[in-house]
């Protein structure tokens, strides 16, 4: 994945994941309000939140219309596919392909347009 992009990253434990790839902007979501914590200190250029990825207040995490050019999954049960629909709705990326695997998923979202 190609450095300054805009990245989501669910899951995203202490944020080395997502700090790895160089986002221009990033957000992290986790459940874990300690882990989030631990993320915000160790990279305090992005974004964290604590949310659970298929509830309604996973969406408080973003900006009406927010968009983002890669979602980060670290989610290694079999249950990801039904995560990665519901947070299809959630974040307004339907018709959305995954397109690579980099340790975790990784979806790269087309181009608006």
């Amino acid at each position: 994945m190609e450095p300054q992009k805009r990245v989501l990253s669910v899951r995203c434990d202490t944020g080395n994941l997502l700090a790895a790839v160089r986002p221009s902007d990033g957000i992290g979501i986790d459940i874990c309000p300690e882990i989030v914590e631990i993320a915000q200190q160790r990279n305090p250029s992005l974004n964290f939140a604590v949310a659970f990825p298929d509830k309604e207040e996973f969406r408080q995490a973003f900006r009406p219309g927010e968009k983002f050019d890669y979602i980060l999954f670290n989610e290694p049960t079999c249950e990801l596919l039904f995560r990665l629909i519901r947070l299809s709705r959630l974040v307004n990326c339907t018709h959305r392909v995954p397109s690579s695997v980099i340790a975790n998923l990784l979806v790269q979202l087309p181009e608006a347009g």
